[in-house]
């Protein structure tokens, strides 16, 4: 009984693992398309405008609260934006909740406070997500400092790597 357990247990962490590696793979390469965004900010109620950002490397985080993997990465998306957030690097949450009450719950229990885009009752059909052809959550688009997408991912590990290049590379200038 007990094998069973550990070749059941190795089965669903090998699929897993493989559904991972294959998600990365099947994502719509955006790279190079330009990146414009305005919007009311939906916890502070700020306008937002990634124009004015330029100059600045952006993060956007397509997810919503009850996405097992958006829920994984939230610790270490907000250690990335308390991290980098003072190095020109800013963060934008693309939400795909139905219900505003449920996306603001989940902000304010996760310290949230980055700029929110959220509209009510869109899930998968937000304008933002239907315009990026974003099928998957979490996924995250990495802004040059001129508006462009440099590269879109669903790692976070991936995503810190990114962005401390970036840092490097303008540091070097």
């Amino acid at each position: 009984m007990q094998i069973n357990k550990m070749v059941f247990s190795f089965l669903i962490l090998f699929s897993c693992i493989i559904l991972n590696a294959s998600a990365e793979t099947k994502i719509p390469n955006q790279s190079g398309k330009y990146f414009e965004l305005s919007f009311i900010d939906a916890l502070s109620g700020d306008s937002i405008n990634t124009k004015e950002m330029q100059g600045k490397t952006i993060v956007v985080n397509f997810w919503f609260s009850e996405c097992p993997p958006c829920q994984a990465s939230t610790p270490m998306l907000r250690r990335l934006y308390e991290k980098y957030s003072s190095e020109d690097v800013e963060f934008i949450g693309i939400n795909m909740d139905t219900e505003r009450t449920v996306f603001q719950k989940y902000c304010s229990e996760n310290n949230i406070t980055w700029p929110q885009f959220f509209e009510e009752n869109k899930k998968w059909d937000t304008s933002v997500a239907l315009e990026w052809d974003v099928t998957m959550t979490p996924m995250f688009f990495i802004i040059d400092a001129d508006g462009f997408i440099i590269e879109n991912t669903v790692s976070t590990k991936r995503l810190e790597n990114i962005i401390k290049k970036r840092i490097k590379e303008r540091n070097e200038l």
